[in-house]
């Protein structure tokens, strides 16, 4: 069985990057580094790439993701319509409610979660500081009254993630 350090390697090429690489096509600044390490941190963080429903609570996908984020990220926007089809593209020709697709596609997952902190008001700290990135993870994705901590996740990343900075 692949341990999460290996599944994190092939997590952050087979959707991580390949989101990223989609939505810069929309917003270059989509696919920096540490929108990418952003990413695949607060994947494994907070799933252990494992768990696609969250324990007696309403999130879903690998980045656990409640449906009133799940929502208001999707929802049209006048000057982010461009954002909208670009996360869309992610999404089947099918109708599939919304927190269904959340749930089954990782493309989609990400997508929205690489778009719930491009929402954030604060530029992304530099790619190679994991403590700025634990940080701004607490701050803007799982927010005070979230069980995750900064700390955790800058652990989380350097124990999963690969490049142990």
């Amino acid at each position: 069985m692949p341990s999460i350090a290996s599944h994190a390697r092939q997590f952050r090429r087979h959707v991580v990057d390949v989101v990223c690489d989609h939505l810069a096509q929309v917003r270059p600044a989509l696919g920096s580094e540490a929108a990418r390490r952003l990413l695949i941190g607060t994947a494994v963080y907070e799933s252990g790439l494992q768990a696609l429903e969250q324990d007696r609570g309403p999130a879903r996908s690998y980045f656990q993701i409640e449906p009133p984020t799940a929502r208001d990220v999707t929802a049209p926007r006048g000057r982010n319509g461009d954002l909208l089809a670009a996360i869309n593209d992610f999404r089947p020709p099918v109708p599939v409610e919304l927190m269904a697709q959340i749930t089954a596609n990782p493309l989609f997952a990400c997508a929205v979660a690489r778009l719930v902190y491009w929402r954030a008001p604060a530029p992304l700290p530099a790619a190679d500081d994991l403590v700025a990135l634990g940080q701004y993870y607490k701050k803007y994705y799982n927010t005070d009254h979230g069980k995750g901590t900064a700390v955790g996740w800058t652990r989380s990343y350097r124990k999963y993630c690969g490049d142990g900075k």
